[in-house]
Order: structure tokens, then sequence, then C-alpha cells
């Protein structure tokens, strides 16, 4: 694959400056509150170099960041603890040491440091990164929904993240869309998005899927099994019952009452989807009828975005593929519509 990423604004997240310092110890302090406390070393030839850009925004349980050195570093923060951090190279390399694993990081090849194992590295002359953080204690929880049974040892990654594999390069569009929605204040910091726990419940499990881990072999075992119809069908159920809440997966499998891998499974076989692909067709069929019956002061984006969609562009061309048109083209139709209707009603009142 000549080029696995897909694009993104020459310094991501801009609009969300943490902070810049050509001073170490500052870097040092910010960085390590931001993510946890750790060993920064530069050599003496790169100190005219050094200056550390980081912009960071927030969700509930992940965050997104942008981060340089501009100089080559050595960071050893020995154990993250209580968060994963996924790193993807946007320019320059990086040696990464996790656990007994070594490789080199590069545009190519990105990093998941788990937690619970040793990390050191070196970020090469000129590096720069987008990490997301995602809390431990709540990508542990999410994958027990999955199993449908407790976690009896740390969850841990395969750290090298292979970018030219179909998994990790669908991962990082999600990841590219979950950025350009924080970009456009659609999600994520201060945007109070009704769907912002969906949109990373669905950006976790992603990665979970996409990277072999500890519980790869549970994920593709011939022996997992389908949910009952019984659960399928309350599955859907709750489902459409919920479509205009951001409901948790946690929520759907306690309705259906099954793990969410046996969902899966079931899904895929009844409709050739996810559940969380089917909740996104439900949710663009709310969509499309509430764009039949707007009102004058809704919009393409408006509606789009209330029914839990954050990139307009991917709602755009979804909605194209099922539906045959553009949003915009429905959004008048039914306007045109409720115009004309409004007018037959006024005509008939006045002849009365």
């Amino acid at each position: 694959m000549e080029n696995s990423q897909p694009v993104l604004r020459r310094e991501p997240l801009a609009a969300f400056p943490l902070f810049g310092t050509r001073e170490v110890d500052v870097a040092r302090d910010v960085v390590g509150r931001t993510f946890c406390p750790h060993r920064l070393e530069i050599p003496q030839h790169a100190l005219p170099r050094f200056a550390t850009r980081h912009n960071h925004v927030a969700g509930e349980f992940l965050s997104l960041n942008h981060l340089s050195y501009g100089a080559e570093v050595e960071i050893d923060p020995g154990l993250l603890e209580h968060f994963y951090l996924v790193q993807i190279p946007l320019e320059g390399g990086a040696d990464i040491t996790n656990g007994g694993r070594s490789f080199c990081a590069d545009r190519q090849v990105g990093s998941i440091l788990n937690p619970s194992l040793p990390t050191r590295m070196i970020w090469g002359d000129g590096c720069r990164k987008l990490l997301v953080q995602i809390r431990r204690d709540a990508l542990s929880e999410l994958v027990e929904v999955m199993l449908g049974a407790r976690l009896e040892t740390p969850l841990v990654f395969d750290p090298r993240l292979d970018l030219s594999r179909p998994g990790p390069h669908a991962w990082l569009r999600l990841l590219t869309r979950c950025v350009q929605a924080a970009e456009a204040r659609r999600a994520f910091g201060a945007s109070g998005y009704r769907f912002q726990r969906v949109i990373e419940e669905e950006l976790a499990l992603a990665l979970v899927q996409a990277q072999p881990s500890s519980i790869t072999h549970f994920l593709e075992s011939p022996c997992a099994r389908a949910a009952h119809a019984t659960h399928i069908r309350k599955a859907r159920s709750f489902i459409h019952d919920h479509i205009a809440e951001p409901f948790r997966m946690r929520d759907l499998t306690r309705a259906a009452g099954c793990s969410l891998r046996s969902l899966q499974i079931g899904f895929q076989t009844a409709f050739q989807v996810t559940p969380q692909q089917y909740a996104i067709r439900a949710r663009l069929d709310r969509a499309h009828s509430r764009l039949q019956f707007a009102t004058p002061a809704e919009s393409v984006a408006s509606i789009a975005h209330d029914c839990g969609f954050t990139h307009m562009g991917r709602f755009a061309q979804t909605y194209q593929e099922v539906y045959g048109q553009p949003p915009s083209a429905t959004l008048r139709t039914g306007k045109a519509e409720s115009f004309d209707a409004a007018g037959l009603r006024s005509d008939s009142d006045t002849q009365h």
C-alpha cells in the first residue's frame, strides 16, 4: 500500500492547543500531567531544534492528541498503568519497545503501548504523531461486554500496528473521521455531543477487532456461538426503541441477554452486518424520515448530527448509496411538499 494514511491537516487538532515550549522541563511536566510521569532526555546536539507542541481534546474515556518535539528525544515512562496509547506517526519515525517487543514505527507502522508492560521510546528528529489515549478501565469493560465474561488477565495488544493491513487501515480511517469531527466542533471537547460515548465505543471496539491481542483467539474461535433468534429479536427491538438515544453496547447486550460477540455473529449471519452497523442503518432511516418532513429551520447537517452522524461527507455518501439521491435533494423535496401543503390549507381556509 503506497500510503496507509488518510488525509489529515498539516497540524491536526490545531484548534485545541494545550501548550508549546522550548523548555525541556516544562515539556516533561505538562506532557507528564496529561499522560503519566516519565523520563525525557534530549541529546546535547539536538537541543537547538527542541520545540514541543501538544494539541489535545478530550472525550468521555479517550482523548485525541497531536504531539511533536522537533528534535530527537528519548522517552521512558515505564508502566503507563491506567491507559493504552495508540501512536500514529505522521512524519518521521520512532524506535519503540513495549514489553519484550522492539520495532521501528513510521508512516506505515504505528504502535499500541500496553499499560501493563514497560515502555521505552526514541522519537527521531522531526517525528510528530497522532495519539489516542484510551482509559484502561473503560476498554476492559468494553471487552468484557464483547466476551460476556470477566477478563482474568490484562488485555495485551500486539504493540506493532501494521497500517497496511485492512483492519488497522480501516480503523485509521475511522480515527481520521473522529479527528475531523473534533476539528469541526461536532464531537469531543466542549461540543456536548449526545452521541459522544457511541463514537468512542465504536472506535475502541474497532481497534480490538482490528489488532491481534490476547483475546483474539476468543474472537476468532470456531466454537463461538451465534446469538439465539430470541436474543437477536430483543436486540433489534432495543435498537429501534432507543434509536433516538445514545445507548451503550452494555445496554444493548443486557437487553438482548447475551454477549456482544454472540450478537455480532448472529447479526452477521442474519443480516450480513454487525449490531453497530445495523444501528447506523436504523439511524440513517430516521434521518431519511426527518429530512422528508423537515421544518424550514432544519438543515441536512443539523438533522444528521442529531441522528448520530458527525462526518457529513461520509453521511452524504452512505445516504446516496442507500436512497439513490443526496440528502440535500430529499430535504428540498420535503420542504417543497410541506410548502405546497401549507399553501393548499391556506387557500382552503380563505374559501371558507
